[in-house]
């Protein structure tokens, strides 16, 4: 059902409902899934805590599904019950075949074990904001092209050897940093 822009309305049509059913049926046996039929509203509408519970996925991740528009639904600026989710969207998003469903959610962002798969960027464009483990991601294809591409034109001013404050005034990194990886063998030296 869709949010109505009149609350005061919603709940005089529920009373109203309401008392229906409770003069028909009497108050003990009215039961709730007859008052929301009844008033129209409720059966396909699920909450957070009822999508994560269908998916059997942890909270925070199908906060992340839905705000990020993995699984249609309407925000609301409210501190509690903030996603009403229509329950044919959860059906259509648990009907995707598992080879859609991982290319949409960035692999190992809601593991807390590290993991050595390549896709652990947030995306494929991305700038490695976030989700990047440098210990374990290697470059391949086309990163690995526009990788060495922008290093070069980066390095093109530099000359040929430079100091561990220079490589951490380009690179962004620590001095220290720079030195670990050195001693690691990561950089050459």
């Amino acid at each position: 059902m869709a949010r109505t822009k009149q609350p005061s309305l919603l709940r005089a049509k529920i009373v109203k409902s309401a008392s229906e059913l409770f003069f028909e049926k009497g108050f003990s046996k009215t039961t709730s899934s007859e008052l929301c039929s009844k008033v129209g509203m409720g059966t396909g509408i699920l909450s957070l805590e009822q999508v994560r519970c269908i998916l059997h996925i942890s909270k925070r991740k199908a906060a992340w599904m839905l705000q990020n528009g993995i699984i249609p639904c309407e925000i609301r600026n409210t501190p509690t019950h903030k996603y009403t989710i229509r329950k044919e969207d959860v059906l259509a998003y648990m009907t995707r075949s598992d080879r859609e469903k991982r290319e949409e959610i960035p692999v190992g962002i809601f593991n807390a074990k590290k993991t050595n798969n390549p896709r652990r960027t947030e995306s494929p464009d991305s700038d490695c904001g976030g989700y990047f483990d440098d210990t374990n991601y290697k470059l391949r294809g086309k990163e690995r092209a526009r990788f060495k591409e922008m290093l070069e034109d980066l390095l093109s001013a530099v000359p040929d050897t430079l100091t561990v404050d220079e490589v951490a005034e380009l690179t962004g990194y620590h001095r220290r940093t720079i030195l670990r990886y050195v001693q690691r063998k990561y950089i050459y030296a």
